[in-house]
């Protein structure tokens, strides 16, 4: 009988991407492991095997990255403009509360927003190439930045920061740089159209 050193990862892991845990099952699970496991064993399995503590810190919970962004750069006032952005769920779970994800347009003047088809994001299946789109009339004539909003929908009034706090940031980085906005909540796309 061969034995595993008492540092080494349960076997359980190597299926965890299959399981695809969810936040229920995280805060039942997690507390439960402090408990039974010393944090010593965290440090171990950090310093021993660390691509696997890496997948695990990295890949725990939902992980959302913008693949792809698909939109027409001019336009003409009245036309119909349109939008579309490849996501991709790299996590292991989805998303448990249901939100809309929204696109917002920001040319300094008050945003614009508009609801994305393709459901949910808690549809957005781990490890699934998700599309969401908007398709609608033209905004007045100017030049706008394109932003994606998962606002959570439970939204308390009168809370400016709740805005930001509960808002969903994407694992996409441009530049080093992740591209979740501190001060709005949303999530820059890197591209702008201009509407004539």
């Amino acid at each position: 009988m061969r034995s595993r050193p008492r540092h080494a990862l349960p076997r359980e892991r190597a299926t965890t991407s299959e399981l695809r845990w969810d936040s229920k099952l995280v805060v039942k699970v997690v507390p439960h492991l402090s408990h039974h496991l010393f944090h010593g064993q965290f440090l171990v399995w950090s310093k021993s095997v660390p691509s696997c503590y890496d997948d695990i810190r990295r890949n725990l919970g939902y992980r959302f990255e913008v693949t792809c962004v698909e939109y027409t750069e001019t336009f003409s006032a009245g036309e119909t403009f349109s939008v579309a952005v490849d996501v991709k769920n790299t996590g292991w779970a989805r998303l448990h509360k249901p939100r809309d994800a929204k696109l917002v347009l920001r040319n300094g003047g008050t945003p614009l927003e508009y609801t994305f088809s393709g459901g949910p994001v808690s549809n957005w299946a781990p490890g699934t190439p998700t599309t969401i789109s908007v398709s609608d009339s033209a905004p007045p004539p100017g030049t706008y930045s394109v932003w994606l909003w998962i606002p959570d929908p439970d939204l308390p009034a009168g809370y400016p920061t709740a805005k930001i706090n509960y808002a969903v940031k994407l694992a996409t980085k441009r530049n080093n740089a992740n591209v979740f906005d501190q001060t709005t909540g949303e999530n820059d796309l890197g591209v702008s159209i201009t509407v004539q």
